[in-house]
């Protein structure tokens, strides 16, 4: 089940009880106390927000554009237009919450309606929020049960809109599907409402966006760094703030508190002020300063990426580009859009190899922001990857358009931005596809021309995949996709994936523009089609090199095989030439090519290795065991049952979990987490076919400790004792009503009481565990019925 757009209908904040009118209480309802002036927003109303709707209602995703996780959010109120909807045509106006206005009455002059805002003498009763407090209508679907996804009027804003919505759809209910919240929480709300909703007073948000001790060195050393006024500095402060201004940064100094970095009308000491461009390299439109925005909102965990600036990070970025001789005298560029949102030529005069560098020492946050940002949503560019792959690098001393910067510049007509395709309803007509598409693939093979005669008598051996310099370097990356959204990882995850992906430095520039700095969320059906066409044919390019390391032999049967047999012309691909400079001792060439890099290749300091779920050649699926103790015998039993012949994982139909995290009670060292993560078999994902031709019976699943992702579809709690009977149900699994039942023992569908118990001890466990990972952990995808 996903978060509804209906409003405030996955506000978190159920009613048991229902009212005919205003002020009229009935069974369940908590009546407003006289203290209800005593209310604390900060201390008693966001924490049960943050707890109970923040992890649907935050970010690009939230319905209805409502973001419950901070009182500007609340101020905000909310819009007939949900961000992330693939069925929106037309482009909408941006409405970041401390960006494009300010106040609840710039939201409103913008066409945001007010949901905490009403008639004073009406009390809770006289806002939207408290309409849907304090007037559910008799019938209300019981918890559990999904609300319909596709209502023609999902976002009713007015008073009289909400009554007549809630009246014609009484399947509706806070949360849909999920348990209500407790009665004191809910008199809070209601307390707090009928007080006036008074918010946080200026010294409160003043702590709250305050600077930590520790951190104010960090800010104020990269802050003078970036808006140095000397060409050198202001070009390479340009190229780090569009290549890291989607992610939360972190200086690393153990305070816990993220910052955003914004293009501010006020120099550094003075309050910030945003210049409101779409994009980073919009022309802001005269004199700004770089700055560090405390981010002190509560966020959803699944599109939130956090990049280190801190330790040896400004060291090393002035190592790499301002140390080095430019290729060209430093000059400043201006902001033509002609020529701003092709990185190529806005920064030829800064030596590609640092760019690159720069890139690869980053590596993990910025393919996070690339994978897991809104332009992977299911909205847009999301259906062109395959459920698990995984990413080297070619290494910058074999990289040509590093050696060769000349060559970015020759085809630089190639790298800008993409025209945008037409749909006609949700679908794009194939002509318009295939030109877009024959758009993208004419740099790739230019460039493969180019290593064809460059590399002609050598070909590419082992020693052209970038190893990893530091410990904190990520060589290896696998990507997995949950259905709705993705994740990157560090190190190869899973068994053996069908493709991977090789990238050098134009590939990586062009992915990070394509889904990041070229990228609005508020775009056009036809700007959404555009990225994701050339994102589906950066995908072949990155494949294509990877397959330039195998046997010549092998390369066109490859990729015609990831394409499920397609005509390789009708694909435009062009496998290269080169001949093949590895000596492969198997017919696997793909299997002994990884494993060579794993075990012999990357940086032993980097600790990329395989997970528990590879399997090296010959190796078998592990046996199942008798009792589980610790942790370890839970993996090696679960993956026993994910052997490819059992049809748990392959039943192909709306039961089968993405990602579903598994809560295993009682082994030696305590409570234990496992994610499971379904890899879905495609026999191609490119736009030329324009739908998925999945393929369940080849489905493949793995068992991660920990957390994977941060969205999951459902959770499991198996105690251990159960584990025997619980890895025998998936291993032998049969599509039946009593496999189904068997099944719901260890499932917590949305209806189950203990929902939100189970959901803060995941919760709990996730802000302890859950590595760099910050926020709520996401329910927008949580779903009924189970696998």
């Amino acid at each position: 089940m996903r978060c509804l757009c209906s409003l405030l209908l996955l506000v978190g904040l159920a009613l048991s009880g229902c009212t005919d009118g205003p002020g009229a209480i009935r069974p369940g309802q908590v009546a407003v106390s006289s203290t209800a002036t005593e209310i604390d927003y900060l201390t008693e109303v966001q924490p049960i927000l943050s707890r109970r709707c923040v992890a649907c209602h935050s970010g690009y995703s939230a319905p209805c554009q409502i973001d419950l996780g901070s009182f500007a959010g609340l101020e905000r109120g909310g819009s007939p237009r949900t961000v992330l909807d693939r069925r929106r045509l037309a482009a909408i106006e941006p409405a970041r919450i401390m960006v494009d206005a300010r106040t609840a009455e710039g939201w409103q002059k913008k066409g945001f309606a007010p949901i905490i805002d009403g008639e004073t003498e009406a009390g809770a009763d006289g806002t939207i929020l408290g309409q849907l407090l304090t007037r559910r209508p008799h019938g209300s679907a019981a918890a559990g049960v999904e609300s319909p996804a596709t209502d023609g009027n999902a976002c009713p804003l007015g008073a009289g809109e909400m009554a007549t919505f809630l009246a014609a759809h009484p399947e509706h209910r806070m949360p849909p599907g999920l348990p209500p919240v407790t009665a004191e929480e809910q008199r809070v709300i209601v307390a707090w409402l009928a007080a006036g909703a008074r918010g946080p007073g200026p010294e409160e948000l003043a702590r709250l966006t305050a600077i930590p001790a520790r951190d104010l060195s960090s800010v104020g050393n990269w802050e003078d760094f970036l808006n140095r006024q000397d060409p050198k500095h202001v070009m390479t402060s340009r190229y780090i703030y569009e290549h890291i201004f989607a992610a939360q940064i972190s200086f690393a100094s153990g305070t816990g508190a993220l910052y955003e970095l914004i293009r501010s009308r006020t120099a550094p000491g003075e309050p910030v002020v945003p210049v409101p461009t779409l994009l980073p390299y919009d022309d802001p439109g005269g004199l700004f300063f770089y700055r560090f925005r405390r981010i002190y909102a509560d966020a959803g965990a699944s599109a939130s990426v956090v990049f280190n600036l801190g330790g040896e990070q400004l060291k090393r970025v002035h190592d790499l580009f301002i140390r080095p001789e430019w290729l060209m005298p430093p000059h400043r560029v201006g902001y033509a859009p002609r020529f701003a949102a092709n990185p190529f030529s806005t920064f030829e005069q800064i030596p590609p190899e640092a760019r690159y560098r720069f890139l690869l020492d980053n590596a993990l946050p910025i393919l996070q922001s690339c994978f897991e940002g809104p332009s992977a949503s299911a909205a847009a560019a999301l259906d062109v990857l395959d459920d698990q792959f995984w990413v080297m690098f070619l290494s910058p001393e074999y990289d040509l358009s590093v050696r060769l910067p000349g060559f970015l510049m020759n085809d630089e007509g190639l790298l800008g931005v993409q025209r945008s395709a037409r749909p006609v309803g949700e679908t794009v007509p194939l002509d318009s596809i295939r030109q877009l598409r024959r758009e993208t693939v004419v740099f790739a093979r230019q460039r493969s021309r180019l290593y064809d005669i460059f590399f002609r008598y050598q070909g590419r051996g082992y020693e052209k995949i970038w190893r990893g310099n530091r410990a904190e370097d990520a060589p290896l990356l696998t990507v997995l996709r949950h259905a709705a959204t993705a994740s990157v990882h560090k190190g190869g995850l899973g068994d053996l994936p069908k493709t991977m992906w090789v990238l050098d430095y134009p590939l990586l520039e062009r992915i990070y523009a394509t889904m990041v700095a070229g990228y609005s969320p508020y775009g056009s059906a036809e700007r959404r089609m555009a990225a994701r066409v050339r994102m589906d044919g950066l995908r072949q390019e990155a494949e294509t090199q990877f397959l330039d390391f195998l046997p010549q032999a092998q390369r066109r049967d490859s990729l015609q095989y990831w394409y499920g047999g397609m005509d390789l012309q009708e694909l435009e691909a062009s496998p290269s030439s080169l001949p093949a400079r590895i000596q492969f001792a198997t017919d696997d060439a793909k299997r002994e090519f990884v494993e060579y890099l794993v075990h012999h290749h990357f940086l032993v300091d980097t600790g990329i290795d395989f997970d528990g779920n590879y399997l090296e050649d010959g190796e078998q699926y592990p046996d199942l065991l008798p009792e589980y103790r610790n942790i370890d015998d839970v993996l090696q039993g679960l993956r026993a049952a994910a052997a490819p012949e059992t049809s748990y994982f392959t039943a192909g139909d709306d039961r089968q979990d993405s990602l579903a995290y598994i809560r295993i009670n009682g082994t030696e060292r305590g409570d234990a987490v496992v994610s499971l993560v379904l890899h879905r078999w495609h026999d191609d994902v490119t736009v030329l076919r324009q739908y998925q031709r999945l393929n369940p019976s080849r489905n493949r699943v793995g068992f991660f400790a920990g957390f994977i992702g941060a969205a999951p579809n459902h959770f499991y709690t198996v105690d251990a004792d159960e584990l025997p009977a619980f890895v025998e149900l998936l291993r032998a699994y049969q599509t039946t009503p009593e496999a189904d039942e068997r099944l719901a023992k260890y499932r917590v569908d949305g209806g189950d009481e203990r929902f939100w118990e189970i959901y803060d001890w995941f919760q709990q466990r996730f802000a302890e565990d859950g590595g760099d990972r910050v926020g709520a952990i996401d329910l927008g995808s949580y779903a009924r019925p189970a696998i």
